[in-house]
């Protein structure tokens, strides 16, 4: 009884997408890394602290909240 051929494409897309998957996840750990270095913290959307070029002091944080509440005439 002869054999059934077996295919090879199932293992070659197998393989494709494993290493697409690998890719991004290396190309997303690098940008992480990268947001990391340049912004002096954790790589974070909507916390305000963390976006700030460097150290406020006080006085500079009162003053940015209380132009942030005062509507613009």
């Amino acid at each position: 009884m002869a054999e059934k051929p077996k295919s090879v494409l199932l293992p070659v897309l197998a393989v494709a997408v494993f290493a697409g998957l690998g890719r991004m996840v290396i190309q997303k750990i690098k940008a992480d890394r990268a947001a990391r270095r340049n912004s002096g913290g954790p790589a974070r959307v909507g916390r305000g602290q963390d976006r700030v070029a460097g150290p406020v002091d006080e006085k500079t944080r009162q003053w940015i909240s209380e132009v942030v509440r005062t509507p613009r005439q």
